[in-house]
């Protein structure tokens, strides 16, 4: 199967859980609708287990596992919350900001840097995310420029 295909069907997923979360689950606490998000794929995976194969996993493994499931669960924690409180175009765009937090933390904790082209492609990607809260009527003026990060404490 193609990285294309696999990445199209990936985003599709994302998407439409995102949206099924905010229209079936309108009311529900944050640690609510985290357990819905976790225990359905967990469910739905769960045969997967039996046809990989056994691998020993050591003490180094456990150990960043402890410290990794509770980060994921806050960051998804937010993540819904998010997207329950606000509309999803005004939430959503946000996540292309990743890839910049990612090459602060690879940096600094795997010492990996970006190529010249990867750095493109991620200023690209953040840049147009950056300008879907922009209105182009308004770039005159030089405070519209921080009008998306304006919509965030709007939208509180």
């Amino acid at each position: 199967m193609s990285w294309f295909l696999l990445a199209l069907v990936s985003a599709i997923s994302l998407a439409s859980a995102d949206a099924f979360t905010k229209k079936l689950f309108p009311v529900s606490t944050g640690m609510e609708l985290v357990a819905i998000r976790f225990f359905v794929p967990a469910v739905a995976l769960f045969p997967v287990v039996f046809f990989l194969p056994y691998s020993q996993l050591d003490l180094t493994f456990w150990l960043l596992m402890a410290l990794v499931v509770p980060l994921e669960l806050l960051a998804m924690y937010l993540y819904l919350i998010s997207i329950r409180d606000a509309p999803l175009a005004n939430t959503l765009p946000y996540l292309a900001f990743t890839p910049v937090f990612n090459i602060a933390t690879a940096w600094l904790v795997l010492g990996e840097t970006v190529t010249s082209a990867g750095l493109l492609g991620i200023l690209l990607i953040t840049g147009g995310a950056y300008m879907i809260n922009l209105k182009l009527e308004h770039l005159r003026d030089i405070r519209s420029l921080v009008k998306p990060f304006l919509a965030i404490r709007q939208n509180k």
